[in-house]
Order: structure tokens, then C-alpha cells, then sequence
């Protein structure tokens, strides 16, 4: 990655105020400083670095025998846990018994694995994702697991949250249990769309409850900069929506603006939502100039103009 910028201190083999291209190179130690470090770069740096907080989707990329745990993020794939178990063939003589001794073993393994290593609160998605209909197995295993185990009476908050989530999973076919079965997944534009849509469930709902308001025109739907401004200075947001794009502004002032709104909006208790523009969501917001409320009570002149005629 090459960062261009214009020298301020004098260095021995850059002149002062001359124009300077650095490039910092992966896993290369760099140290940026910054007078201010505001919540949105806190945000950032803090997914960044740590896949944990960066990504939103789980996977779980099987085949009889081996089973990869994974956290997905935008741009890589970390396996977190590989399960091992040695699978016997079908016996003619015996039967069965010793392969679904075998199996039941192996998928206890999974899910063991898999509440280990997953927040199912956090994440968005979960994919499951197998040759054949083993992933679809483990998923009815899991749940009928979690139901035995809250209908005899014990108390798990980890399998509580799976059937709180139970929604969030994926049921996926992949070729084979490694880790170039997730990206057959991955690449498949089914698949892709619903990720997205599903990454962005919360947000996509969040702009039709404020579409619903504004088509009925009751005073509670607003959106630009100077409405908003004013209807968070009477403290009568109830959902602020913001775009990404408008943290991405040339205009330092303008970025900080915008920072400032959604820091002041969450200090008085709304819920904030950051829309991402590469989502049919985030650019639906970005038509309506990138920002916009749904208010506690109906404020019908909100875009009169403060001077008197």
C-alpha cells in the first residue's frame, strides 16, 4: 500500500514541504500518530486488528472425517480449529453401527468446537457447508441438542444463543470439507447475495421502518444534514442512519462533522446505524443525501428555515 503526503519536518533525503510517497509493506511494523483519535478510527483499528472483532461470519466447511472452524472477514479467511476423526467404511458384515458410532462422535466434535469458538450473538451468519447432506445434518443434530438440553431443565447460555440465532445459519453444498469448499461458497452468487442481505439485515430494516414513516408522512421521517442537526439538538432521534461514505469525505471537517453527529447521537441513546454503500441498503441511503432519522415523537416543521420572514 503507497500513502502520499507532503513532508512537514525537515528529513536528510526528503527537502521540506516536498511531495513524498511511502509505502508500507504486509506484516511490516508502522506507527501512524494523530492529535485526535476519534470513536469511527477506534472502531476500525480495533476490527482490524483482530479477526474476532472484524468478522461477521462463522463457517464451518466439513466432509466425513475433518472439519474446518473458520472466521470469515472482507478479505480473509482464518481457520480457528480443525476437527479430526477417523471415520470407518461400511461393513457388509456388520452393518452400520461402528460408521454412526463413528459419525455421532465426529459431529459432537463439531459442535463442541463450534461453541467454543463462536459468538453467535456477534455473528450475522453462520454457514455450514458439506458434500452431500451432512451439513444439513449437523444443523438439525445442533438444534435438537440445544432443544433436549432446554427442555430437561439445564441452564446453557451457549446453546440459549444458537436457538435465539437459529436464523443467522446457512445451509450450504460444497465439493469437499477443506478450505476451497468455503470458497466455492463463497463465490457462489446466491450465496453472496444472501450474505449480504443477511450481513445487512438490521440496517435493511432499520430503512424500511423509516420509509414506512416518510410514505405516511407523519412527522417522525427526516433525513439530511440540517434536519438531522436540529432534531438531534432537541434529543428526538430515535434511529440515526448514516453512510459510510460520509466518514470517507476529503473534507476533513465535513468527516468530522458527520463523526461528531453519530458520537452525539449515541451519547443520547439512539441507535445508530452505519450503512455500508456497496449494499442496495447503503446506496438507497446515499440517495437521500447519506443521512437520516427516524424521531422519538412527530416534529412536522422540521425543515423550516430558523430566520424570520
Amino acid at each position: 500500500m503507497r500513502i502520499n503526503g507532503k513532508s512537514l519536518v525537515q528529513q536528510e533525503y526528503i527537502p521540506l514541504n516536498s511531495f513524498h510517497t511511502a509505502e508500507v509493506e504486509l506484516n511490516k511494523e508502522l506507527t501512524i500518530l494523530k492529535d485526535n483519535w476519534d470513536e469511527y478510527d477506534m472502531t476500525l483499528l480495533n476490527e482490524l486488528c483482530s479477526i474476532e472483532n472484524k468478522a461477521d461470519i462463522g463457517a464451518v466447511v466439513f466432509q466425513e472425517g475433518v472439519a474446518h472452524i473458520c472466521y470469515v472477514a472482507d478479505s480473509m479467511t482464518v481457520l480457528n480449529a480443525k476437527v479430526e476423526k477417523s471415520i470407518p467404511r461400511k461393513n457388509n458384515e456388520y452393518g452400520t453401527r461402528d460408521l454412526e458410532k463413528a459419525m455421532n462422535s465426529f459431529f459432537n466434535m463439531i459442535i463442541s468446537s463450534m461453541t467454543r469458538h463462536f459468538d453467535f450473538e456477534k455473528l450475522k451468519v453462520v454457514i455450514l457447508a458439506s458434500p452431500g447432506f451432512l451439513a444439513k445434518t449437523l444443523y438439525d443434530r445442533l438444534i435438537q441438542e440445544c432443544l433436549n438440553l432446554q427442555n430437561s431443565g439445564k441452564e446453557s447460555k451457549v446453546y440459549s444463543s444458537i436457538l435465539k440465532n437459529k436464523s443467522k445459519f446457512l445451509i450450504a453444498h460444497a465439493s469437499t470439507g477443506y478450505l476451497q469448499g468455503l470458497e466455492e461458497v463463497l463465490d457462489d452468487p446466491q450465496t453472496k447475495k444472501r450474505l449480504a442481505d443477511t450481513k445487512f439485515l438490521e440496517e435493511s430494516e432499520a430503512l424500511q421502518r423509516f420509509q414506512r414513516a416518510l410514505n405516511d408522512d407523519d412527522g417522525r421521517a427526516w433525513y439530511g444534514l440540517e434536519e438531522i442537526t436540529k432534531a438531534l439538538n432537541m434529543d428526538a432521534v430515535r434511529y440515526l442512519m448514516v453512510s459510510d461514505a460520509l466518514f470517507r469525505s476529503d473534507d476533513i471537517e465535513e468527516r468530522r462533522h458527520y463523526i461528531d453527529l453519530t458520537e452525539q447521537a449515541k451519547t443520547l441513546g439512539a441507535k445508530v446505524y452505519i450503512f455500508s454503500s456497496l449494499h442496495e441498503s447503503g446506496e438507497q441511503l446515499n440517495q437521500l443525501t447519506g443521512i437520516a432519522a427516524l424521531l422519538k415523537y412527530p416534529i412536522p416543521d422540521l425543515d423550516d428555515s430558523d430566520e424570520e420572514d
